[in-house]
């Protein structure tokens, strides 16, 4: 990630702590967007049933998107693609190409994917970049061979995720493997995740409900002993994974309080908003819907009574309580000293 993206990152967050200081008396849009493009999915995942999902019908076209980005325009910096999975979205080149026209200051797409469709992956990552953005590409991975084709639910596609990755980085595109833990990967962690530690960056464990559209009944044991591992191990490789490894420690201690409260305050509409396949704007995957793109301005769905409500709720922890990066990484910035502190307190 290119210095000057590191800075502008930074500006967005003064901004909003001024914002903060002086009780609202101007207001931003938030400055990163992720969008699920789809509910289409290749894989079969069991510990999620978004693959199930036969309708769509009713599914955001480029026009949505880019009169959001139209109201967004300067405000936006960080577009985050996910699905579904992204690569069996056809529009996605020319798409932020015309984003980049419409947004001056938006620097970052990332994306993440399941790494079944490696050629489209390696050739829509280098429109990307010929583009002139800043790429992170995810690939999702979750076991060894045997076990990520039996959690993914499709034969072959870890070795076109290894494949894939290999590819990525001969051309020197910014790509990392992510993984879920969902218990049933316990003891791949603890055999296997410190000879792929400077691989495997971007962690998360498996919730309920949101994108997941299914009830995920796991040892929460298992998934804090998991975490616990991958923390002890997990090496720094660069400036952007010090976010990842508070993220990861923060989530040992929110496992082990029983996932019962925020530990570091959701800041959820202020920094990011989570676009739905249906155009629908939420908080998170778990809050309800602000308004959609479909027939509201971007900006008329953050400015009103009914969006301040909800924020206020969020400040005073009555939401979903989860913790993924999907959104931590903003929290943290937004909260660093607090984060910090969970770096050097002992967990029961």
């Amino acid at each position: 990630m290119r210095v000057t993206t590191i800075l502008l990152i930074i500006w967005c967050n003064v901004k909003i702590w001024t914002n903060k200081l002086f009780g609202n008396q101007f207001r931003l849009l938030p400055y990163k967007a992720l969008v699920n493009l789809t509910n289409k999915c290749n894989s079969k995942c069991n510990f999620c049933d978004i693959w199930k999902e036969k309708d769509f019908d009713d599914e955001i076209t480029p026009d949505h998107l880019l009169t959001m980005f139209d109201d967004m325009g300067r405000n936006l910096v960080w577009l985050a693609l996910s699905g579904g999975e992204v690569t069996l979205v056809k529009y996605v080149a020319p798409l932020l190409v015309e984003a980049k026209k419409r947004c001056k200051n938006l620097k970052i797409i990332s994306f993440t994917t399941n790494g079944l469709l490696p050629e489209k992956v390696v050739k829509l990552s280098e429109e990307i970049i010929a583009a002139g953005f800043d790429l992170i590409v995810t690939i999702s991975l979750d076991g060894d061979k045997e076990l990520h084709d039996e959690l993914r639910g499709v034969p072959g596609n870890y070795d076109k995720c290894i494949s894939l990755y290999n590819s990525l980085k001969a051309k020197s595109i910014n790509v990392n493997y992510g993984i879920t833990v969902n218990g049933a990967n316990h003891s791949y962690i603890l055999s296997e995740y410190r000879k792929m530690r400077h691989e495997i960056k971007a962690i998360t464990f498996v919730h309920d409900g949101g994108i997941y559209k299914k009830s995920n009944n796991t040892d929460k044991n298992i998934i804090l002993n998991s975490m616990r591992h991958i923390f002890k191990e997990y090496t720094i490789d660069s400036i952007s994974e010090i976010i990842e490894y508070i993220h990861i420690k923060i989530a040992v201690h929110f496992i082990a309080a029983q996932e019962k409260k925020n530990l570091i305050p959701c800041e959820v509409i202020t920094t990011s908003v989570h676009v739905m396949p249906d155009g629908e704007v939420q908080p998170c995957m778990y809050l309800k819907s602000l308004g959609n793109i479909k027939n509201k301005k971007f900006s008329e769905i953050i400015f009103n009574e009914k969006t301040d409500s909800i924020k206020r709720e969020i400040k005073n922890n009555k939401c979903p309580h989860c913790w993924m990066n999907c959104y931590s990484p903003y929290s943290i910035m937004q909260h660093p000293f607090s984060s910090i502190k969970y770096l050097f307190k002992r967990c029961n």
